[in-house]
């Protein structure tokens, strides 16, 4: 008479239940939290398009050195600082590091100062050196005296329009977007604040 083959202890055991999902309660916590997140966001965003702008003038810079050696070595490693610089606070904002802010703020500060100083020293450079001292203007000198005043006086005019309006410009330019970047911080700050830790690790694995 046959018997039947008892149930073998080998069987392999059944399958491990996938995990639940996360709960309505955690997906809206989530959901709030990339809401806040936005703006963070969109800073990175804006200081990645600022180290783009700066490594293509750094380049320029560089390129320019076959022309003016000093200046355009020396602006080109201020501006690659400011590149470099401006790519570390774009990371940080997506990582939601407080530090970020600051980094990028001051790193418009040094990017006005570095312009700042070149647009001086040029200015004084071309005021020192007058237009008629080259010798085909000096030559319009002395045919027609009136005319080459005119024409030296206009081109410090504009000149200094150019070096000056760049001052400005800078200041103007360069103090707004370092005001925006550090405004950032109370944004990180209250984020950090208002969001669980769990979603705020998850956010920093997604950035």
């Amino acid at each position: 008479m046959t018997h039947a083959s008892p149930i073998s202890n080998d069987a392999a055991p059944a399958s491990a239940p996938d995990p639940a999902p996360l709960s309505p309660e955690h997906l809206l916590t989530l959901k709030r939290a990339t809401e806040r997140a936005k703006k963070i966001r969109r800073a990175a965003s804006v200081a990645t398009l600022d180290g783009s702008i700066m490594a293509l003038f750094t380049a320029v810079c560089f390129a320019s050195a076959i022309f003016d050696f000093w200046s355009g070595i020396l602006l080109g490693i201020a501006l690659g600082i400011v590149t470099i610089n401006s790519f570390r606070g774009a990371t940080g904002l997506r990582k939601l590091d407080p530090a970020a802010p600051r980094l990028l703020a001051l790193n418009q500060a040094f990017l006005a100062f570095s312009i700042i100083i070149y647009a001086a020293i040029a200015l004084y450079n071309a005021t020192r050196t007058p237009l008629l001292a080259d010798p085909q203007f000096k030559q319009l000198q002395d045919l027609d005296p009136q005319m080459a005043a005119s024409l030296q006086n206009l081109t410090d005019v504009v000149t200094k329009a150019l070096y000056l309006g760049l001052i400005a410009g800078t200041v103007i330019a360069q103090g707004l977007t370092a005001w925006y970047y550090w405004s950032r911080k109370k944004l990180i700050d209250a984020y950090l604040e208002q969001t669980p830790a769990w979603a705020v690790e998850l956010q920093k694995h997604q950035a």
